[in-house]
């Protein structure tokens, strides 16, 4: 989330602005084991977007043989930090 965040614009200067996205909804699947310092990639696709709403897709592989390790569906609200409240 954090390199999605970035390419959108959602930085150190939009969160001291007031304003960030919060995790509301996640639901993650196990799919098979990887090994301590083995590689890793992550694939992250936006389901929706809207001015309140981030859906999003994620799928862990492992690298050596691309076997799916982990998926994960994330739903964030776009929040006004400072009044706790949903822009």
């Amino acid at each position: 989330m954090d390199a999605l965040y970035r390419r959108i614009g959602v930085d150190e200067h939009y969160r001291a602005a007031g304003k960030m996205f919060y995790t509301v909804e996640s639901h993650i699947v196990h799919h098979a084991e990887v090994r301590a310092n083995e590689a890793i990639h992550v694939t992250t696709q936006v389901l929706a977007v809207d001015d309140k709403r981030l859906h999003v897709f994620h799928q862990l592989y492992r690298s050596r043989d691309q076997v799916l390790i982990a998926s994960g569906e994330q739903l964030h609200l776009h929040v006004n930090t400072q009044a706790a409240k949903v822009l």
